[in-house]
């Protein structure tokens, strides 16, 4: 099964949510939410975690290697050879022979097909408009720290 991707406009418009929801799952993991981003969450989580550490790890063992030398292909191919002596000629390439293909019954009975067509009913899809200015932040919590107030009135705002 192919997993599907986002496109880059679904991903813009719900970036918002989509953190929030990481964010707000990561502080509190009794949020009720469906089984299914749950374990998707889960799993990005285990994953994540499991990158990083695979990242530490490498990056530790480049540090030991660092002060070591290269070898050059020449010499490696000459190590090859004179550890495994053995001319062109004897290299041996095994021979598969082609399989016979064996006959079935298809090939001795005649089908016939039946060419009526069925008439299906197909349900009509409902139009929605699930990218409306209400759902890019729906549920997005504003933070309650920020006591910035603008006024609207232009006429205090006027230089006399």
């Amino acid at each position: 099964m192919k997993s599907k991707k986002p496109s880059k406009k679904e991903i813009k418009f719900y970036k918002k949510r989509m953190m929030n929801l990481l964010r707000e799952y990561l502080y509190n993991e009794e949020m009720d939410l469906m089984n299914d981003v749950k374990q998707s969450l889960d799993s990005y989580i285990m994953n994540s975690i499991q990158y990083f550490q695979l990242m530490d790890k490498t990056e530790l063992y480049q540090k030991e290697y660092e002060n070591l030398e290269e070898d050059k292909e020449e010499n490696i191919l000459e190590k090859i050879k004179n550890h495994y002596p053995f001319e062109e000629e004897e290299v041996c390439i095994p021979f598969f022979p082609e399989e016979k293909k064996i006959k079935t019954m298809d090939h001795y009975v005649n089908k016939i097909y039946n060419t009526e067509e069925e008439e299906f009913f197909f349900p009509q899809m409902k139009k929605i408009n699930i990218r409306s200015k209400d759902f890019r932040e729906k549920g997005i919590h504003k933070k309650k720290n920020i006591l910035n107030t603008y006024e609207n009135n232009t006429e205090k705002n006027k230089p006399p």
